[in-house]
């Protein structure tokens, strides 16, 4: 599992912060102890394991990911009808239908909203969408198995602005932090020893007003 990315908003002991980070798996089409809830519209009856409810979905036009859950000796299949974001989960085994598993590469985008504010009141959920990476586009520079995502991020205050370079995905949410020094901003992997993550560069500026001085 590949999970990176930056903290904005933050403060120095990271008890308020908000996560950017971008997610994906070398296999998706069969992830054991992982869940990705949501998007459910259909629960599949006498599914007894996971091989049969992947086949399931992949019998379905509308299928597009799958989670197979086992509560209580109580087996269920649920198809989906987008991608929603892994979470791990020991009851679980979930996967993604990947038409050419050799020409793709579906990464998640995220806004982890779990610790932006100590404020009970405040929303938390995250907020997340995916792009398909396709090893014939050339504009992906795809070199020795490296591919490279541009992302532009804005700030406005409460509201966070995320726009991939080539327009496959944009994304807003809102923070309220309620420490008036939760500014600052670093950057956290939680990625497996043996893979390797590059940041090519972080351009940082602030935003100029929109209104004219009187």
């Amino acid at each position: 599992t590949l999970d990176f990315g930056i903290s904005i908003l933050s403060t120095t002991d990271g008890t308020e912060r908000t996560n950017i980070g971008l997610l994906t798996r070398s296999n998706i089409t069969y992830m054991e102890n992982w869940d990705i809830p949501g998007w459910d519209y259909a629960n599949v009856s006498n599914i007894a394991k996971p091989s049969e409810c992947q086949a399931a979905c992949d019998n379905d036009r509308v299928c597009k990911s799958w989670s197979f859950v086992m509560h209580d000796q109580t087996s269920y299949c649920y198809l989906k009808s987008g991608v929603p974001l892994p979470v791990k989960t020991t009851q679980c085994t979930s996967g993604v239908k990947v038409l050419n598993a050799q020409d793709e590469q579906l990464v998640w985008i995220y806004i982890d909203r779990t610790q932006s504010s100590t404020d009970p009141e405040a929303e938390h959920s995250p907020y997340f969408g995916s792009i398909w990476f396709k090893t014939h586009e050339n504009y992906l520079n795809i070199n020795e198995d490296k591919w490279f995502l541009t992302l532009n991020i804005f700030i406005d205050h409460s509201v966070i602005e995320i726009f991939e370079q080539h327009g496959r995905l944009a994304m807003t949410a809102r923070v309220y932090p309620e420490n008036p020094q939760a500014y600052y901003m670093g950057v956290y992997t939680n990625t497996e020893e043996e893979q390797k993550v590059i940041i090519n560069s972080i351009n940082a500026w602030n935003l100029s007003t929109i209104w004219s001085k009187t």
